[in-house]
């Protein structure tokens, strides 16, 4: 994975890694059902007219928290698919994992059908999906060019990199990253659409 620049690394580190001690058990539902609601999606008008949704989460620990338990839930998938059929061969192990479906990122697909939202990662995995298709593999357009993320943040993010925290929205881009300080949902189709000079946008280059 391509590393952030400072700027989006003090952000995204901050929100992701930053507190190791919120790896500790959670659900979706506990975090779902209280009632300050930490984690909501929120739809706004792409003006493609249709609407686009990102997730909204209350605070950092919020985010942190969800990120470590759908780390956890991949890395468990992973070591009990291994604990089984750890003894096969490369070539058995492959054959195995498409004989039975099995696909560590799970967790991520269960995230995204539960608040229906059409991630980031989704729009990704299309676009590898597409390309790996490809007869001659050009490591120009590889996607993995474009996504400079992992699939567990971009899980997090909108298709458009969107993601609130606390009263800002982030959106995260190849190159740059945008900082919404007010929270204004008509920004993001501003940032989209290149607009350079908009108030209470902080911006930094990758």
């Amino acid at each position: 994975m391509n590393k952030f620049n400072n700027y989006a690394m003090a952000i995204l580190m901050l929100v992701f890694v930053g507190f190791v001690g919120c790896q500790k058990e959670s659900s979706f539902e506990t975090l779902d059902e209280t009632a300050e609601a930490p984690i909501k999606v929120i739809y706004y008008n792409n003006g493609k007219g249709t609407d686009a949704s990102m997730l909204a989460f209350k605070d950092k620990e919020t985010a942190r928290k969800l990120f470590f338990q759908l780390k956890d839930e991949i890395k468990a998938l992973n070591n009990a698919f291994v604990e089984e059929w750890g003894h096969l061969d490369e070539e058995a192990i492959n054959f195995k994992e498409d004989k039975i479906g099995f696909d560590s990122h799970k967790p991520l697909y269960d995230f995204e059908l539960k608040y229906g939202l059409n991630s980031m990662r989704n729009i990704y995995r299309k676009k590898m999906d597409k390309w790996l298709q490809n007869g001659m593999l050009d490591e120009k357009n590889a996607p993995d060019n474009d996504y400079p993320f992992n699939e567990v943040e971009m899980t997090l993010f909108g298709e458009n990199g969107e993601i609130m925290i606390g009263t800002s929205i982030y959106v995260m881009q190849k190159d740059k990253t945008y900082e919404i300080k007010d929270g204004d949902l008509t920004k993001i189709n501003k940032i989209l659409n290149g607009v350079l000079e908009i108030d209470n946008v902080v911006s930094s280059l990758r």
